[in-house]
């Protein structure tokens, strides 16, 4: 068996196929866009319904993972000893900048 890599990986596509590929990339970063905030008050209800549902939790003695911060979460967490945060979401799914974590050290 052998490995072949593609070369810059779009090499040999036709126009026509790239025009697609972005066209649907930016419905899906609209669809993202639009579903977000009805996602997050789902998952903001149910994290106060549903007890078992948490919005983070502790990983170990250094490490917090869970769900988006809100503005309001931000002095519970600098009591915790949070001064910044990793994010993997896109930039408008961030609620709160990094230098709010840092406004009162």
């Amino acid at each position: 068996m052998a490995v072949v890599e593609a070369a810059g990986g779009r090499r040999g596509v036709a126009a026509g196929e790239r025009r697609k590929a972005k066209a649907k990339e930016a419905a899906v970063g609209a669809m993202a866009r639009a579903l977000f905030y009805p996602t997050l008050l789902y998952n903001v209800v149910r994290s106060k319904v549903q007890a078992e549902f948490r919005w983070w939790d502790e990983v170990d003695q250094f490490i917090l993972l869970g769900a988006v911060p809100f503005r309001r979460d931000v002095p519970r967490l600098q009591k915790l000893g949070v001064y910044g945060v990793i994010t993997l979401n896109e930039p408008f799914e961030t609620l709160v900048p990094s230098s709010m974590y840092q406004a009162s050290c």
